[in-house]
């Protein structure tokens, strides 16, 4: 018999499970411990949002420690603030996003990484200039 704690836990998982993508990450030469002042400056209260409609995650890519880059369409990107560093981040080769009502919360989804749950704490849209100035790639 399963307990109420149980069955909450249970359908996290499967929430966590819905998107758990098989994404493939991509190497990045610049990527550095911490670049918390260059990602600053894409930071703005402008282009912060508080979710987004996805239902997949198209790819993504570390920039330090607490960031990624996260791309929902070919030219929709999003960059993607962790509470605390995540030294696994910079090596994973997928990841997964919790999301809520076909939504991904900024302050309530998570980013999944080796099974272990990461509450984001800042959701920002991208323009191409800004994900190619981040990451690299267009």
């Amino acid at each position: 018999m399963q307990t109420s704690s149980s069955r909450c836990s249970l359908a996290a998982a499967f929430g966590a499970v819905a998107l758990m993508l098989g994404l493939g990450a991509e190497a990045h030469p610049r990527l550095a411990a911490d670049r918390s002042a260059e990602v600053g400056l894409f930071q703005s209260d402008a282009n912060a949002v508080n979710r987004i409609t996805a239902f997949r995650v198209d790819r993504f890519v570390p920039v330090d420690d607490r960031h990624l880059v996260i791309w929902t369409r070919p030219n929709a990107a999003y960059l993607v603030t962790l509470r605390h560093p995540l030294v696994e981040l910079r090596h994973a080769r997928a990841i997964g996003m919790t999301s809520t009502a076909a939504s991904i919360h900024r302050d309530f989804d998570h980013v999944v990484v080796n099974g272990m749950r990461h509450r984001m704490v800042g959701l920002h849209a991208l323009d191409r200039a800004q994900a190619r100035a981040l990451t690299g790639r267009s």
